[in-house]
């Protein structure tokens, strides 16, 4: 009994479910039929804002790219070319005769 009353059940489930989705194809298609030339255009300049902004995003990255690759090789040939120290100068890292 319990297992005919479950299959009862889900079969009426599953037509609700088939019926609510026939529901929705058949208003959305209704929709569809309905939206004419200012809804497409709609949707067309919606389309056309995302698509911009998409492509801003990437000539933004693109561009920040570049400069952090310039600055950092601009940064590199400088410490190639600067004059080097001479041999008898000392650094910081170097202990002054004075302390030992």
């Amino acid at each position: 009994m319990s297992n005919n009353y479950s299959q009862t059940r889900t079969q009426r489930m599953r037509s609700a479910l088939q019926a609510q989705m026939q529901y929705w194809k058949m208003y959305l298609s209704l929709k569809s039929r309905q939206m004419g030339i200012s809804g497409r255009m709609r949707q067309a300049t919606s389309i056309i804002s995302a698509v911009t902004m998409v492509t801003l995003l990437m000539v933004g990255f693109v561009l920040f790219n570049l400069v952090v690759l310039s600055v950092s090789l601009v940064g590199a040939l400088v410490s190639l070319f600067r004059p080097r120290q001479r041999p008898g100068h000392r650094t910081f890292t170097q202990q002054s005769p004075r302390v030992m």
